[in-house]
């Protein structure tokens, strides 16, 4: 992914905007929109995420099913 940084000395504030779209490589114009491209072109499945209004069997689950409870006394 393309991103241009900016950073204004003034304010120290800093900008990233993304010059390239990642799934499909579309080149944004200076002041395009870049949520409308997504929007408007692309689904989740493009970037590997379920359809929309899809809710995963493990969604209420654990988030770390492998991981052994720790016994161990935490450090103050």
């Amino acid at each position: 992914m393309t991103l241009e940084f900016y950073e204004y000395e003034k304010c120290g504030r800093v900008q990233n905007r993304i010059v390239e779209c990642p799934l499909c490589g579309h080149e944004f114009s200076h002041r395009e929109p870049r949520w409308r491209h997504f929007f408007n072109d692309h689904t989740p499945e493009d970037a590997g995420l379920a359809p929309l209004g899809t809710i995963p069997e493990d969604a209420g689950g654990p988030l770390w099913s492998d991981s052994p409870d720790s016994t161990e006394e935490p450090v103050v």
